[in-house]
C-alpha cells in the first residue's frame, strides 16, 4: 500500500474517533510528503527523542518494537505532536 493510500485510510478512520494505529500509519499521517520507509524512520526518531512521550508510552506497555499503538497510546502521541 502506498503512503497516500495509507494516509487516506488512516485519516478516514481518525474521523471515526481515536483507534489503534500502526507506526507506519502514524508516520504516513504526520509525514505524507515522504516515502513510507523514510517517514517511518523520522517518526521513530521523533518518538525516541521525546523523553516525556517515551515515558508515557513505556508506562502503557509500548516498547521500541511495538508495531501497533493502542488508542490510549495514540492519544499520547496526538497530545504530544498534535493531531496530524
Amino acid at each position: 500500500m502506498e503512503t497516500k493510500e495509507i494516509r487516506k485510510q488512516a485519516m478516514a478512520n481518525l474521523k471515526k474517533g481515536i483507534r489503534s494505529f500502526t507506526r507506519t500509519e502514524l508516520a504516513a499521517m504526520y509525514l505524507p510528503h515522504l516515502s513510507k520507509s523514510v517517514a517511518l524512520k523520522h517518526f521513530n526518531l521523533w518518538l525516541k527523542t521525546n523523553n516525556e512521550l517515551q515515558e508515557k508510552l513505556s508506562e502503557s506497555g509500548a516498547t521500541d518494537r511495538t508495531r501497533r499503538f493502542s488508542p490510549q497510546q495514540v492519544q499520547y502521541i496526538f497530545d504530544t505532536f498534535e493531531e496530524p
